[in-house]
């Protein structure tokens, strides 16, 4: 297989053996080192007996005759995804409403289906945060919300998400809706003030 990153030819022996997946994350430890990410991944899908919808686990690299990344710099794309986590994160806050309805409605399925991708969305940005700040781009030190340092914040939080999931798996909805009006949507409010602060951590300012 031949592997290109950034369009330079990077010599690599694998294992016929060897899944997709397993390039995929050998690829990200490397670039973590350069403080990079991949922006695009190109396969090449002529190979006979590729079936491109197997996932990455499942397709081994004999099958595969060529693989590019492009890459970008992990602080560029940091920025980029806090420029437009205020938008998400608006979006989960605004869906709460409508969820309580439909748990006042008794449509409890379509209420925790609307959950859950608001729950995916902020396990996604903690994620991130979490990686930011593992590697030093972020500075929790710098960010203040509401008087209380991100990192007490984001253990609140964290908790406070813990707790919500549990009462979804009880299907306690009386606890999930104080959880939605007094809990969640104020929080949501404080995150996304301060996402100035993190951008600004960011760039050094």
């Amino acid at each position: 297989m031949k592997l290109t990153i950034d369009g330079q030819v990077v010599p690599w022996n694998f294992d016929a053996a060897c899944t997709l997946q397993d390039v995929l994350l050998d690829i990200q430890r490397r670039l973590i080192d350069e403080s990079k990410v991949v922006a695009e991944i190109k396969l090449d899908e002529t190979v006979s007996d590729l079936d491109m919808s197997l996932t990455p686990d499942q397709v081994t690299v004999d099958k595969i005759v060529a693989m590019s990344f492009t890459t970008t710099p992990y602080k560029e794309s940091l920025l980029v995804y806090f420029e437009s986590a205020g938008e998400k994160i608006d979006e989960v806050r605004t869906s709460l409403a409508g969820i309580v309805e439909l748990i006042v409605a008794d449509k409890v399925d379509a209420a925790m289906n609307s959950l859950k991708d608001g729950l995916d969305t902020l396990i996604w940005f903690f994620d991130v945060l979490q990686q930011a700040t593992a590697n030093g781009t972020l500075n929790v030190a710098d960010i203040d919300v509401k008087g209380k340092g991100l990192y007490e914040f984001v253990n609140k939080f964290n908790t406070m998400l813990s707790e919500f999931v549990l009462a979804m798996k009880n299907n306690d909805l009386t606890l999930i809706n104080d959880y939605l009006e007094y809990e969640l949507e104020p929080a949501l409010n404080d995150l996304a003030g301060a996402l100035p602060q993190m951008i600004a951590s960011v760039k050094g300012e």
